[in-house]
C-alpha cells in the first residue's frame, strides 16, 4: 500500500464513479419498467469498473462516466413523477445502509423519490473551509491557495460526471460547491465548519431547490454541529420554503428503529397532501 499520485488520482475517479451510480440508481430504480433492472445494470457497472479501476487512462474514465449515465438514461421506465424526498445529515450515518437503518428502501418503499448529494461533495466542502480560514480566521495564505487547488482539482475529476448528466434527459444537473456556498451563506455564516457545518444547511437548499419537498436530516445522538447547522437550521428554512417540511431524526445503537422509522414515516405522509 502506498499512498502515491497515481493512488490518489484511482481514489478520486472511484469516489465519482460512487456518486455517479449512486445517483442514476436512486433517480431509476423508482420507475424501473421491469423490477430488479436497475440493480442488475448497477451490478454490471460495478464489475466494470472494479476490472479496470486500477489500470484505466483519464480518456477510459471519462468514456466510462459518460457511458454509464446514458446506460442508465436509456433504461426503460414509466412515465410517472413520484414525491422527491431529500437525505442530508451527517457524512457516516447518511451513506450507510446500516448506520441509517436502510432509510433510501423506506422512502421508496413509502413511494417516494430519493435525493441526496455525493461523497465528494463532502471533501468539497473540506477543501473550501480552508480557504474561508485564510481570509477570515487563523488559517495562512498558503493553506487557503492549497484549499483552492484541491478544490478546483476535484471538481474537475467531476466534470465528466456533470457534463454527462447536464446532457442526459432524466439526471439532476451537479452543482459547483462554490455556487452551494454562495447560497448557504444567505442562512449561515461560512465560519461554521464543524462536521458538515454550512454544507448542511447550502445541502438542504441545494435539494430543496431541486424538487425535495420533504427534507430528511439524519444525525447521530447529541451531535452538536447537526444541532447547530442542520436541527438548527430547520426554522429558517421553513421560514423561506414554505411549502417544505423538514425532520431530523437521531441514530444511535440505543435508539429504536420502530420510533426512526415512525418519525419517518409521519414525514413522509405528507408527500401526497
Amino acid at each position: 500500500f502506498s499512498l502515491n499520485r497515481s493512488f490518489l488520482r484511482r481514489m478520486i475517479r472511484s469516489v465519482v464513479y460512487g456518486d455517479a451510480l449512486q445517483q442514476c440508481i436512486l433517480a431509476t430504480r423508482p420507475y424501473e419498467k421491469e423490477a430488479g433492472s436497475t440493480e442488475a445494470l448497477a451490478k454490471y457497472w460495478i464489475d466494470r469498473i472494479t476490472k479496470t479501476i486500477a489500470t484505466d487512462s483519464l480518456r477510459q474514465y471519462n468514456k466510462n462516466i459518460k457511458a454509464l449515465v446514458k446506460d442508465f438514461d436509456d433504461l426503460p421506465v414509466t412515465g410517472e413523477k413520484k414525491p422527491r424526498v431529500g437525505v442530508v445529515g451527517e457524512i457516516y450515518v447518511k451513506f450507510h445502509p446500516a448506520a441509517n437503518n436502510h432509510i433510501y428502501e423506506l422512502i421508496e418503499k413509502e413511494g417516494g423519490e430519493v435525493v441526496t448529494s455525493g461523497l465528494l461533495d463532502f471533501f468539497l466542502y473540506c477543501a473550501m473551509d480552508s480557504t474561508y480560514r485564510a481570509k477570515h480566521l487563523d488559517g495562512t495564505w498558503l493553506s487557503g491557495f492549497a484549499g483552492s487547488l484541491a478544490r478546483e482539482a476535484l471538481e474537475l475529476y467531476r466534470l465528466p460526471y456533470a457534463q454527462a448528466v447536464k446532457k442526459s434527459k432524466r439526471f439532476d444537473h451537479v452543482e459547483r460547491m462554490t455556487d452551494v456556498a454562495k447560497v448557504a451563506s444567505n442562512y449561515i455564516d461560512l465560519g461554521n465548519q464543524c462536521g458538515e457545518g454550512w454544507f448542511l444547511t447550502g445541502d438542504m437548499i441545494d435539494l430543496i431547490e431541486k424538487g425535495a419537498k420533504q427534507i430528511v436530516c439524519l444525525q447521530p445522538f447529541g451531535c452538536l454541529p447537526n444541532h447547530v447547522s442542520g436541527k438548527g437550521m430547520v426554522k429558517t428554512l421553513s421560514a423561506a420554503y414554505p411549502d417544505v417540511r423538514i425532520a431530523a431524526i437521531d441514530y444511535d445503537p440505543g435508539s429504536s428503529a420502530v420510533n426512526q422509522a415512525n418519525r419517518l414515516k409521519l414525514l413522509l405522509a405528507t408527500m401526497f397532501e
